[in-house]
């Protein structure tokens, strides 16, 4: 039996095959979010057509997708968009409103089935119930109390038993400042690479990263303070940028006073740095699970293993 995963993330949709305990063939395509805050079940049907046809043998398919948004008239709208009034039905779920066993699962609605319930049948292919990818995250790793996972990609979240912090800007922030330097022709993500901790810990420039609405600390923009002339140069604002995004999150574990923390995420893994400061800072055993494959991929195997 050969089951086809897919993450389809704000950044990227990851795809890969599952059988026999082991993943394979992993592929990886631009998710539209990264140009657009909402898409039609039209061009997702599309979407999932290119995606199941690499995989012609794979013939049930396990899918997460990002949470909250829903659909207005044929439109969904992702959790980027504001003052929508949609039907608060999930991206992919969507897809299958005519199927006889239409249903929501309870990661992205309380009033939904929780395990693997069969959803409906697209390209003549199984699927089963739609998973919230942060809850993946969660179901990666065996947490015990006072343990925490902290995920960083486009998103990102401090996940605990049960304990849920969601919307504290990361990649989406960066991208803001990314794509503006880019006009210079500098690459600030290739230069976080050669930060250290010294570098980190002694930065005093505070960047308040919080640039979008539905970040948990919004208040009408992100800022930059604590300029001075003596040390306003290229390395410091950098430094500093990468400690403010660090200390979003150390602030927050400090009060929840972890026993130990697992680092997850594309960011934590291109910047094994994060995980050093984090540990100096808090005291406690940091771990970055190097993954050959997607945490919610990992997440998904498991919850199959449970149920089917």
């Amino acid at each position: 039996m050969s089951f086809l995963l897919i993450d389809f993330g704000a950044s990227y949709i990851k795809a890969v095959k599952y059988q026999d305990n082991a993943l394979t063939d992993q592929k990886i395509y631009p998710s539209p979010f990264r140009k657009s805050d909402s898409i039609s079940r039209e061009a997702l049907f599309r979407i999932f057509g290119e995606v199941l046809s690499n995989y012609p043998d794979c013939d049930r398919v396990v899918c997460c997708s990002i949470l909250n948004g829903g659909y207005m008239n044929n439109i969904y709208y992702s959790w980027k968009t504001s003052n929508v009034a949609h039907d608060n039905i999930d991206l992919i779920t969507g897809l299958f409103t005519n199927s006889p066993t239409f249903h929501q699962h309870e990661d992205h609605n309380p009033k939904g089935k929780g395990g693997l319930q069969v959803l409906g049948t697209l390209y003549g292919k199984q699927f089963y119930s739609i998973l919230g990818d942060t809850n993946c995250v969660k179901r990666s790793v065996p947490l015990g109390e006072k343990e925490y996972i902290l995920n960083l990609g486009t998103g990102s979240q401090i996940l605990g038993v049960r304990y849920t912090h969601c919307f504290i800007p990361s990649g989406r922030a960066f991208y803001v400042y990314q794509n503006f330097f880019k006009q210079f022709g500098f690459d600030m993500f290739e230069y976080f690479s050669s930060l250290t901790v010294n570098d980190i810990l002694r930065s005093t420039i505070e960047f308040d990263l919080n640039v979008f609405e539905q970040s948990h600390l919004y208040n009408s923009g992100g800022s930059i303070q604590n300029i001075n002339e003596s040390q306003f140069n290229k390395r410091h604002f950098f430094s500093s940028m990468l400690k403010s995004y660090i200390f979003q999150y150390v602030k927050i574990l400090k009060i929840l006073n972890p026993a130990k923390v697992y680092l997850t995420g594309g960011i934590s893994r291109k910047y094994p740095v994060i995980r050093e400061v984090v540990s100096k800072e808090l005291g406690v055993e940091a771990e970055l699970l190097q993954q050959d494959y997607e945490d919610t991929h990992i997440g998904m195997c498991n919850i199959i293993k449970e149920n089917i």
